[in-house]
């Protein structure tokens, strides 16, 4: 009994027609063009930090340098 109700409802799953197809490749194409903006977002934040902690450990350099010289001098 079971068995025949789920070999019924498989049956009468519904496939998408030619618009449905074509808006879910639509939005496929969407999903994918967001998911490449949102990954360049992602590797322009991490480029970002980066170059704040080049910063801050140049600074810190600087620093320790300017440190140095001054008691040389």
């Amino acid at each position: 009994m079971i068995i025949n109700k789920i070999k019924v409802a498989s049956i009468k799953k519904k496939q998408p027609n030619q618009k449905e197809r074509k808006q879910i490749s639509g939005k496929d194409q969407q999903i994918e063009k967001l998911t490449n903006l949102l990954d360049q977002q992602l590797l322009a934040l991490q480029d970002k930090k980066l170059l704040e902690e080049y910063k801050t450990e140049n600074d810190s350099l600087k620093a320790i340098t300017g440190n140095r010289l001054q008691k040389v001098g």
